[in-house]
């Protein structure tokens, strides 16, 4: 069955002020995503306006091991495939001609099962099919709590996670990122995400 629509990803939507507690009480299992689960999210790019959209994502293979859905821009109308493991960790990305990329391990956004103060670490290499330059991700994630957040779609209870990304190629950094989401139990993902980074080389700032 088709989950109900409205998960979105909009920042820079408030976090309200609310009787939600501000630490988890039980560990969050992984999501039960099905085929037919669709939501609809919205990005801001504030350094570009030109290049915010809105992105539809359906859900179209669900295996034990992991799921396979279609990304498709709604501006634009482009679509491509997205592979996560079950816990929306990325695996690869393929556009309509072939290419794409592999992320090996799957790139760690989460770590279920969530639980308060939970740390990870993780290094994950991107391997892409053009042969292009292999780049390695060092990242490291927290559980910082709950909070009710505020986006397009409604209110949801959701975990914050924080994740703190580098990135290298032949060993030299390139960029770095603070990647901040509210993964919503309710929504079966994260709902919201802020995310802020540094070019290295370009000396650029974009949020």
């Amino acid at each position: 069955p088709q989950a109900a629509q409205p998960p979105a990803v909009a920042p820079p939507a408030a976090v309200l002020q609310s009787a939600t507690p501000s630490t988890l009480n039980s560990t969050t299992p992984v999501p039960d995503v099905r085929v037919g689960d669709r939501w609809v999210m919205q990005t801001t790019d504030h350094n570009n306006p030109q290049w915010s959209n809105s992105t539809e994502r359906v859900v179209t293979d669900v295996s034990s091991s992991g799921m396979t859905m279609t990304s498709r821009n709604a501006r634009s109308n482009y679509k491509r495939s997205l592979t996560y493991t079950r816990e929306w960790n990325l695996v690869s990305e393929r556009e309509p001609n072939g290419k794409g990329a592999t992320y090996s391990p799957p790139m760690r956004y989460l770590a279920f099962p969530l639980e308060q103060g939970k740390t990870w670490r993780a290094e994950v290499r991107k391997q892409r099919s053009d042969g292009g330059a292999e780049l390695v991700y060092s990242l490291s994630g927290e559980v910082r709590g709950m909070e009710r957040v505020q986006v397009p779609a409604g209110a949801f209870d959701a975990i914050k996670v924080v994740l703190q990304v580098e990135i290298r190629e032949n060993g030299t950094l390139l960029s770095q990122a603070t990647d901040v989401s509210w993964y919503a139990p309710l929504a079966k993902r994260s709902v919201k995400t802020e995310e802020t980074s540094q070019n290295l080389q370009r000396a650029e700032r974009s949020t």
